[in-house]
């Protein structure tokens, strides 16, 4: 039996990289992802995993050409995605009262906090986001895992 595929979007640090990790040690394959080349590569030799069980492939979630190319790569890899771990996210102007942040940054949050659910969409099934979730796969928003936990 081939081993579930798992991609963690974000998976450059944090909580990320521990859920690639996590997964790893659960026996899935898994493809890490995020925007910062660099710290990418730093975070993949930082697990240390065979090629056979990791990959790391750079996505911006805000630019639709790095969401095709990445999905190529992953299909020529491991194949289908099992589990989508949607950690990609930003927190701008985090310690500022509501209405001293700039609007641009409330729009960049948003561009890059909301193409989480098409990314999902996009790697679990290209046809339409709800095909993909009602398929046996998983789409795990760690959002809504942190937001419960600050209640």
């Amino acid at each position: 039996m081939t081993a579930r595929v798992a991609l963690v979007t974000g998976a450059n640090r944090g909580m990320g990289l521990e859920t690639c990790r996590q997964l790893l040690g659960r026996g899935l394959r898994v493809v890490m992802t995020g925007r910062n080349e660099r710290s990418l590569d730093e975070a993949f030799r930082r697990l240390n995993a065979p090629a056979e069980q990791l990959i790391a492939v750079p996505i911006d979630v805000t630019d639709v050409t790095t969401i095709a190319g990445a999905r190529r790569t992953i299909v020529q890899r491991f194949g289908a995605v099992d589990v989508l771990v949607n950690n990609a996210a930003v927190l701008l102007h985090e310690d500022s009262e509501v209405f001293d942040i700039p609007l641009d940054a409330y729009l960049e949050t948003f561009e890059t906090n909301v193409p989480g659910l098409y990314v999902a969409g996009h790697f679990t099934n290209s046809r339409h986001i709800k095909e993909a979730i009602a398929v046996p796969r998983r789409v795990v928003p760690l959002i809504a895992q942190s937001l419960r936990a600050a209640v």
